[in-house]
């Protein structure tokens, strides 16, 4: 479980929030978050006694909760960041003219792992400013570092579940084959969903990342352009599009009497044949647009062609837009497929959300 999660991607307001639900099965449920802006030193609190560090020295008093998020790439050096936000919290609960108030136990929490070399370290010259500051706080001072933050996950799986929106999608595909087992819905509504209803709900193209907060939404079969790529691998480069339906035209069955070597691995791999793609890029620079745009003339030929599918008339209308819109003409497919397009994040974020007794497979989803 620990290691299925990137605290990278939380977020400094999504870490606090997690930092607190683990503070809060922690001590106990008289714990306190906050909210952002300006806290006191304190993201969180709680004052009493609490079953920590252990069950046998139970500490007490008053707990501050101190969350601090090093972003990716914000800082060369996380450790010497990591000290610098701990001077600095100290220095603004030593300032006389301040209104701050010292704790009788403080956790520091950060997505940081404190370096543990003694004296040069970053834990030890930590709890070095601390004893310099306030030395009978040196003894109740923890950091929870990032590897502490993931092992109190694996502890409380309920908070776990709560953030399975930040799984490693490695995780979340292994639990996209697990529960491909569920037997709970029908083959033919998964069908029709895949088909009829995503073609309607995907229709429009989605720009919130390249920077569009509008609500007039073109159709993607209107505006889309096919990508440049390079593939160096294979000193190639060509178009996304026109490149991945070649590719999806061939026939992927594994055949058992092909013999593997070297050779034949390196032509399978080739663009135009392999397959499995992925694709690198940054946000808003059309990732999902390609694959919304290919499933949507998958779903359009599908539409056109088969007599399996009764739809509205207005639907057929807009497959037929897709077809004869100027960028389809070079990608529609003879035989279509059926296109499953998954969103990681809202999967893993509705799979934490359900019950025990409440079936979790891809195909309720």
């Amino acid at each position: 479980m620990p290691d299925s999660y990137d605290l990278t991607k939380l977020g400094p307001e999504a870490f606090e929030h997690l930092v607190n639900s683990l503070a809060m099965r922690t001590l106990g449920s008289g714990h306190t978050g906050f909210g952002p802006g300006a806290d006191g030193g304190r993201d969180g609190y709680f004052e009493g006694e609490a079953p920590y560090p252990s069950m046998s020295e139970r500490w007490s008093g008053v707990w501050y909760i101190q969350s601090k998020f090093h972003r990716p790439h914000l800082s060369k050096d996380a450790q010497k960041w990591l000290i610098e936000q701990i001077a600095e919290e100290l220095k603004l609960f030593s300032d006389p003219t301040g209104n701050r108030i010292w704790p009788n136990n403080w956790i520091f929490a950060t997505n940081i792992d404190p370096s543990g070399i003694p004296e040069t370290g970053a834990f030890d010259k930590a709890l070095k400013l601390v004893k310099a500051q306030r030395p009978e706080l040196a003894s109740r001072f923890h950091i929870w570092g990032g590897h502490k933050i993931l092992d109190l996950l694996a502890m409380h799986p309920d908070a776990g579940d709560y953030y399975r929106h930040f799984l490693t999608p490695g995780h979340v595909i292994k639990e996209l084959y697990e529960q491909l087992k569920d037997d709970r819905i029908g083959v033919e509504s998964i069908i029709r969903y895949f088909v009829v209803g995503q073609f309607e709900e995907q229709q429009y193209t989605k720009l919130e990342q390249a920077g569009s907060d509008a609500d007039t939404r073109p159709g993607i079969h209107k505006l889309f352009i096919d990508l440049p790529f390079r593939a160096p691998q294979y000193d190639f480069s060509g178009f996304i599009t026109n490149s991945i339906g070649h590719a999806a035209a061939r026939c992927h069955r594994i055949d058992t009497k092909q013999p593997i070597n070297d050779h034949f691995i390196r032509w399978s791999r080739h663009p135009h044949r392999a397959r499995v793609w992925f694709i690198k890029g940054g946000p808003g620079q059309g990732k999902s647009t390609m694959g919304q745009f290919l499933s949507q003339i998958q779903r359009a030929a599908l539409i056109l062609e088969s007599d399996e599918l009764p739809v509205l008339p207005i639907i057929k209308q807009l497959a037929r837009d897709v077809k004869e819109a100027p960028a389809t003409s070079s990608f529609w497919p003879i035989v279509p497929r059926i296109p499953i397009f998954v969103e990681l994040k809202d999967y893993a974020q509705w799979f934490g959300s359900r019950k025990a007794n409440e079936p979790h497979g891809i195909l309720t989803y």
